[in-house]
């Protein structure tokens, strides 16, 4: 079916900014703060039977905030010797989820094992799922902590947050436990100049980012995908080792595995901050009685090196994957961290100018 009352969207923006320039130009600082809402956006309705008997169409229904801000400065030292320029620049944006569709306060969309929340009040996706709350060490300890109705546990498999304290674990005892979309973004560039060489030095990053990652990265043996354990997996539950990281070793299928790797929990949760080098470059400009008794204008040779650092406690995936596309849609599968690592690059050149 189609909807005739299709319209565009609609945006509201407010923004406000400063720039200045001190100390002889060599201060250069700009400040901006951005509030938008855009409103009528086209989401596919809820309220709508199953019974309906045909595709409905999407609606002008939903309605989104993006608050923010940026600041960037630089600063140049010219000197006899040697010329530096700094250059830094950070910013934040906060998304909220101001309505969503017809007679709906919230979507939960499955993904695997966890679970992508949409909540008027919050960002606009955000991961939901359980609580952990270490592991189960005796068997008073079995018979007395909550636990999913007919479930099996044992020493080793993990227990969980009972939110509301009815003594069980189920869909009420679920929590929002991080936002996909990263806060805090950050730049640095250095350059530097002396007599004919020339360095520079851009790192980037992102304070702070919530990613949910489930699949063979986390899960030891993942449904016999490569039928291996990675090194971040062997601090697992023992009776030696009773506070792991991770709970006891279960086969798939098993009634441990589904306790600990068939619930969506934030035991998939991962710190993805990270600062990384992202590229460094360092010249040499051949002077210019050289190259002019070969009529060349400009000779330069240089050396690079790009992702050479990456600073962040997310070890064993690059820090910046994830599941959503463009649109943030939920059409896209959970992160299985199956992508290739981030290319660590090292090159060189020569630049020549007739």
């Amino acid at each position: 079916m189609g909807n005739p009352a299709l319209t565009w969207e609609k945006a509201a923006t407010f923004n406000i900014g400063v720039d200045a320039s001190l100390l002889k130009k060599r201060l250069e600082i700009s400040l901006d703060y951005f509030n938008k809402t855009t409103s009528d956006i086209l989401y596919t309705r809820r309220d709508v039977p199953q019974i309906f008997g045909a595709g409905f169409p999407d609606f002008n229904v939903a309605k989104v905030k993006n608050r923010g801000w940026e600041m960037r400065a630089s600063y140049n030292v010219a000197g006899k010797v040697f010329s530096h320029t700094f250059a830094v620049n950070v910013a934040d944006n906060l998304n909220e989820l101001v309505a969503l569709t017809s007679g709906a306060q919230e979507q939960v969309e499955r993904k695997e094992e966890f679970e992508l929340l949409r909540r008027v009040g919050q960002p606009i996706t955000v991961y939901y799922g359980y609580k952990t709350n270490g592991f189960y060490q005796t068997l008073d300890e079995i018979n007395k902590a909550p636990k999913f109705a007919g479930s099996t546990v044992t020493a080793g498999d993990l227990k969980f947050v009972d939110k509301n304290g009815d003594g069980v674990i189920d869909d009420k005892d679920k929590f929002i436990l991080g936002n996909p979309f990263p806060r805090y973004t950050f730049g640095f560039t250095y350059n530097v100049t002396f007599k004919g060489f020339d360095f520079s030095a851009l790192i980037q990053g992102v304070g702070k980012r919530d990613a949910m990652i489930r699949g063979e990265q986390v899960e030891p043996f993942h449904f016999g995908y490569g039928g291996t354990m990675y090194k971040h997996q062997t601090d697992y539950w023992t009776p030696t080792n009773p506070n792991a990281k991770y709970p006891r070793l279960a086969e798939a299928g098993s009634a441990s595995n589904t306790n600990n790797y068939r619930t969506g929990s934030d035991i998939y949760l991962f710190d993805a901050s990270y600062v990384r080098l992202k590229n460094v470059q360092l010249g040499y400009t051949v002077p210019v009685a050289l190259t002019k008794k070969a009529k060349i204008q400009n000779v330069r040779i240089y050396f690079t090196a790009q992702n050479i650092l990456t600073l962040t406690r997310l070890q064993f995936i690059d820090p910046e994957i994830t599941e959503f596309d463009n649109n943030t849609g939920f059409n896209t599968g959970a992160n299985s961290a199956r992508a290739y690592f981030l290319p660590v690059f090292y090159g060189g050149g020569i630049n020549i100018t007739f």
